[in-house]
C-alpha cells in the first residue's frame, strides 16, 4: 500500500479568495499515479448525485471532499465551522444526464454490431444504467473499456467543475509541518 499523496489546487491570481484559503486550498487523495486521485472521483460522485444525491462540500483547509450526509454524521470539529463560508465550497449535484450521454457515446465507439444492438436496447427507458452494465458483463473486454471511458469522462467533468469554480491543479506540495508566521514588529 502506498502512502497518500495530495493533489493541490490554487486559485488564479486574478480572482483571489479570502486570506484564509489563498492560495493553498488543496484536495487530498490517495494516488496510484500522479493523475489518478480518488478525490477527483469523490467530487465526480457528488456532482453526479451519489451517494444519497444531496451533494456535499469541499473543505478548503484540508482538501477533503465530504458528502453532505457524512458531514452530518461524521464531523467531529467545531459545529460552527460548518457554517464558515471561507472554509467550505458547496457541491450541488448536476444529475445523471452526462453519465447517460457517456453510455450513448461509448456505444458509438463499439464495432461489434451485436454488442451495439444490445447496448442500444439497454439504453431505452428507466433502468438504463443497470441494463447497460448487465449487457457489458457478457463482454469483458468492452466492459473494461467502458470503465476506463466512464472514469475518464467523470474525472474530466470534475476537473472542469473545479476550473469553473476558479481552481487549477498545482504541483506544489504543502510543507510537512505548518510554520507559524513571525510576529509583526
Amino acid at each position: 500500500m502506498t502512502a497518500p499523496r495530495s493533489q493541490h489546487l490554487s486559485r488564479p491570481s486574478a480572482a483571489p479568495p479570502s486570506a484564509a484559503t489563498a492560495p493553498r486550498a488543496r484536495f487530498k487523495g490517495r494516488a496510484t499515479s500522479p493523475n489518478d486521485h480518488s478525490t477527483i472521483r469523490e467530487l465526480a460522485d457528488l456532482l453526479e448525485g451519489g451517494p444519497e444525491g444531496a451533494g456535499g462540500r469541499i473543505d478548503l483547509i484540508t482538501g477533503d471532499v465530504w458528502p453532505e450526509f457524512a458531514l452530518e454524521d461524521g464531523w467531529d470539529g467545531d459545529p460552527e465551522d460548518l457554517d464558515d463560508e471561507d472554509r467550505w465550497h458547496y457541491v450541488w449535484p448536476t444529475g445523471s444526464r452526462d453519465a447517460y450521454q457517456d453510455m450513448v457515446d461509448f456505444t458509438a465507439t463499439r464495432t461489434n454490431p451485436r454488442l451495439v444492438e444490445h447496448l442500444q436496447i439497454a439504453l431505452d427507458g428507466r433502468g438504463a444504467f443497470r441494463r447497460f452494465k448487465n449487457v457489458l458483463s457478457d463482454w469483458p473486454e468492452d466492459r473494461e473499456d467502458w470503465f476506463a471511458f466512464s472514469e475518464d469522462r467523470c474525472r474530466g467533468r470534475a476537473r472542469a467543475w473545479l476550473a469553473d469554480a476558479g481552481y487549477r491543479p498545482s504541483s506544489r506540495r504543502p510543507p510537512l509541518h505548518a510554520v507559524p508566521a513571525p510576529p509583526e514588529s
